[in-house]
């Protein structure tokens, strides 16, 4: 599993607070599994995801459903655990739904890594520290 994203720019006009960098942050993000493009969405809002992903690692004890304030349906990325133990991981926006299953230990460091990276740019570009 591997997250990343390319293209990132700030949307918004100005940062007033902290939602500003929240949905401002847009870029084109991209969902790997097993090597495998799942997904590629432009316009992306990243740092929202990365707070998502952040707040469900604290607490993983269900499935995470990625909802964004700039789009209504839930799903955008999902992980989700399966009877095995294991987890999947997708998207609403696939065209096919893989059937690799993964360990939280490789979910876990991928969410993280995708996190720094985010966090990296935003501070980097913005001087904002998430």
């Amino acid at each position: 599993m591997h997250l990343d994203f390319t293209g990132a720019g700030y949307d918004l006009p100005a940062v007033s607070d902290s939602n500003d960098v929240l949905i401002g942050v847009v870029a084109t993000f991209r969902l790997y599994v097993a090597g495998r493009l799942i997904v590629s969405e432009p316009e992306f809002t990243i740092v929202e995801l990365r707070t998502e992903l952040l707040r469900w690692l604290a607490d993983p004890s269900g499935d995470f459903e990625f909802l964004t304030v700039e789009h209504d349906e839930p799903g955008l990325v999902w992980i989700r655990r399966q009877p095995s133990g294991q987890w999947r991981v997708g998207s609403i926006w696939q065209s096919e739904i893989g059937s690799e299953e993964l360990g939280f230990e490789a979910v876990s460091e991928a969410c993280s890594a995708f996190a720094a990276a985010v966090e990296s740019w935003v501070f980097g570009h913005l001087g904002i520290q998430l």
